[in-house]
């Protein structure tokens, strides 16, 4: 049997507890159950493992690896979303940073991951997931009183963009913007997701305070450039989440470098260093750096999402693997296998 000092050390390869994964051993085989997609990292895995059980004289031959998403705490007072493991604000504090762009192709990592994922498009004045994922204007389904979420790519989306006409404004007012955005959350019939991500709208106002209020936020991610003014308003962002108490799980830094295609010249037309600076200030991990392309605004634009270059592809992947990994080490929630208590009078 593994010993729980060798099971700790083990846990350690990903900085988790020995609680947070699960080990089974069968003769001559060791199957470690973790707390997040694998991200096609077996063989690396397998060989710090199995290091690690040498270093112990352990003499096992194969070493399987699976994932288990777990669903993880939100704050006291708010229900948990049926068929959501797990909703991932990402949030940027200020529009024209790229967020709604990062939220897609952070979904589009995690489902080539297997993980089943999720996208709610929050921001309901200017949605845009269904242009970038080429569903614009797709009229969902409805079934005992839920929409039907559109599934493009194995990702499961939702958007005012699949409500509302073409080029129609939505003219309605905070309190009428608040009551539709919690219609669209919560009576989306969403099936067996492990993260939902929200790609929120821009600032900190009403709506932005709505949503940590009302919707049961496991985290957030912060997307920013490198820009003393994205930065500025990125600030305000991790403002409103540490003072709601969502956790922080990292930043993003979007148009970080400028590379021609041409000569290869490369230039930080919005600065150097800015993410790096305030990860470091709020002491929050920098969990992916961006380039600013042209075939990105391309793929965007025409909804063809799977035409990604692999090295912006692999870009992505390592993040979501940071994200994902950092949710891990949240507490889980257990109010799900609690039997409902109901007193009754005689």
């Amino acid at each position: 049997m593994i010993s729980s000092t060798v099971l700790q050390s083990i846990a350690d390869i990903w900085q988790l507890s020995s609680k947070q994964i699960k080990i089974q051993q069968n003769a001559d085989t060791l199957t470690i159950t973790l707390p997040f997609p694998l991200f096609n990292q077996e063989t690396e895995y397998q060989a710090q493992v199995q290091s690690i059980l040498q270093q112990h004289q352990i003499n096992i031959q194969n070493i399987r690896f699976d994932s288990q998403i777990q669903t993880h705490q939100v704050k006291a007072g708010i229900k948990t979303l049926s068929g959501v493991k797990n909703v991932i604000a990402i949030a940027s504090g200020k529009g024209g940073v790229g967020k709604s762009t990062v939220t897609a192709m952070l979904a589009m990592a995690l489902a080539q991951s297997e993980a089943k994922v999720g996208v709610l498009d929050a921001d309901l004045y200017g949605p845009s997931q269904g242009i970038m994922f080429g569903i614009e204007n797709t009229q969902p389904k409805e079934r005992n009183q839920q929409f039907i979420p559109i599934e493009k790519y194995g990702i499961q989306l939702m958007s005012m963009d699949f409500l509302v006409p073409k080029g129609q404004a939505l003219v309605w007012r905070g309190p009428l913007i608040s009551r539709g955005l919690q219609q669209l959350f919560s009576q989306t019939a969403w099936q067996d997701i492990d993260y939902l991500l929200v790609d929120m709208p821009p600032g900190t106002g009403d709506i932005q305070l709505t949503i940590t209020q009302i919707m049961p936020l496991t985290a957030a991610v912060i997307v920013t450039t490198p820009q003393d003014i994205a930065l500025a308003d990125a600030q305000k962002a991790i403002d409103m989440f540490q003072k709601t108490q969502i956790p922080i799980l990292g930043l993003l830094e979007n148009m970080a470098i400028y590379q021609c295609p041409c000569c290869g010249h490369q230039e930080a037309i919005f600065g150097d260093h800015g993410g790096q600076s305030m990860a470091a200030q709020y002491n929050i991990p920098l969990m992916g750096q961006f380039p600013l392309m042209k075939s990105i605004r391309e793929i965007t634009d025409q909804g063809q999402l799977q035409d990604l270059p692999d090295n912006i592809a692999h870009l992505y992947q390592q993040s979501a693997q940071k994200i994902t990994q950092a949710l891990a080490k949240l507490g889980k929630d257990y109010s799900r296998v609690f039997p409902q208590m109901v007193v009754e009078k005689k």
